[in-house]
């Protein structure tokens, strides 16, 4: 296929997914709305370069991957959504994490939930970690010596790129050793009140930070991760 069809193919992949975004049930979030409007710029940014030579199939790859991140959040907000109170809030997020795993190429992950009364994390759900992990972040407090401690602190992203050269984590190297990871991004999870729900966090094995375009796509993620919990919160 030339590259003049596979425009016009991303084209009506983008006006498809933009006619199942206004018939949605629930109504989307305004993160996805954003997204749809980002990918359309994109799209005239690769049609604009579509003569530029070699970086046009890089610019056309990113694209599809971030089309096929926005079809899963499509599939799982309706999934998740729909018929939510019947639904166990953890497999939910569990679901997110996978996503957000997924979108990011990491190798595990896991979120937290802000407890008020204990003034601390706690996990709720987690993908690859073992059980020596989960009782050693059972509970952290704001400002602990880890990214999700610093996120409850500041109330905003925190990456890491490489925990064995950042200075503020001189400490956790040995931490990232033992649980098989040298880099994280941890983003907060707010309420509509603006007020902390927790936080989503991927972990990599190698040095590694996230774009810009796959922090963007992160954020919706997140978005949906606070409607779900909106929708029921944990007791």
């Amino acid at each position: 296929m030339d590259l003049i069809k596979q425009l016009r193919a991303l084209t009506d992949d983008i006006l498809g997914l933009r006619q199942t975004l206004q018939k949605s049930q629930p109504i989307p979030t305004r993160e996805y709305k954003f997204a749809i409007y980002h990918l359309e710029a994109l799209l005239l940014d690769l049609r604009s370069n579509s003569k530029q030579g070699p970086n046009v199939a890089e610019m056309k790859g990113g694209l599809d991957r971030e089309l096929a991140a926005l079809n899963r959040l499509h599939e799982l907000s309706t999934t998740l959504l729909k018929d939510s109170r019947d639904k166990d809030v953890a497999f939910n997020l569990r679901q997110v994490l996978l996503a957000s795993i997924e979108l990011l190429g990491a190798d595990k992950g896991n979120i937290q939930l802000y407890d008020e009364r204990a003034q601390a994390l706690k996990i709720v759900t987690h993908v690859g970690f073992d059980q020596t992990f989960l009782d050693l972040f059972k509970s952290v407090p704001s400002g602990g010596n880890c990214a999700c401690g610093k996120v409850l602190a500041g109330k905003e992203r925190v990456i890491v790129e490489d925990f064995r050269t950042d200075p503020r984590f001189t400490d956790f190297g040995p931490i990232c050793a033992a649980h098989d990871f040298v880099a994280v991004q941890s983003t907060p999870l707010f309420g509509s009140d603006d007020r902390l729900y927790g936080i989503l966090s991927t972990h990599f094995r190698q040095p590694h930070r996230p774009s810009q375009r796959e922090l963007y796509l992160l954020d919706c993620y997140a978005g949906l991760a606070e409607q779900v919990i909106e929708c029921k919160p944990l007791s």
